[in-house]
Order: structure tokens, then sequence, then C-alpha cells
């Protein structure tokens, strides 16, 4: 799962109300310049739906996995560095750093 760079996330990701759904971010995406792999696959946001932030990484990895997220995803989160996210953005950093 290639995220791209996370200046690329936050460009991306600009001007999106947080909680969206997938459509949402995917057209506010599309219409920042997002590649279109990212549009059709940003699936993230479907994966976090319901976790409310500030949430520990648990919670998150557990919403994911509930959501459907691949094991990778879920893997990822619960191995974060952080204990505590404070919205997907944060998420993201921690999946793609990784």
């Amino acid at each position: 799962m290639d995220l791209g760079s996370m200046g690329d996330m936050q460009q991306y990701l600009q001007g999106v109300n947080f909680p969206a759904n997938k459509e949402e971010v995917a057209s506010e995406a599309e219409s920042n310049g997002a590649p279109q792999d990212f549009v059709v696959n940003g699936d993230m946001q479907q994966y976090l739906q319901g976790v409310n932030f500030p949430a520990n990484k648990e919670k998150v990895a557990s919403g994911a996995e509930s959501n459907g997220a691949p094991q990778d995803f879920v893997d990822r989160i619960r191995n974060a560095a952080t204990e505590r996210f404070n919205g997907p953005e944060d998420v993201l950093q921690a999946v793609q750093g990784s």
C-alpha cells in the first residue's frame, strides 16, 4: 500500500471536513490533484469510519479491523510508535512510516 508522502496526503486532503464519507474524501482529493489510484483506492477513511478521535491505537486498530481493513493496515496501526491518534492524519503518518 503506497500512500505517498505525508506532504502529498495533506495536500490531497486539504479542505476535507472530517468526519467525511469516502465519496467526499475522494472528490476533494481529486479536486486537489491526487493521482487516480489514490482517489480510487483511498480506503483509509472507510477503514476509520466510526472511530472517535482522539483515540488510542487499539481502538483505532479494532475499528479499522471491524470496517474490513487489510490485516497489514491493522498491524501497522498496532505496531505504531504512538499510543494515541488525534485524527486520520496521524493514522496515515503512522501507517506510512511503519
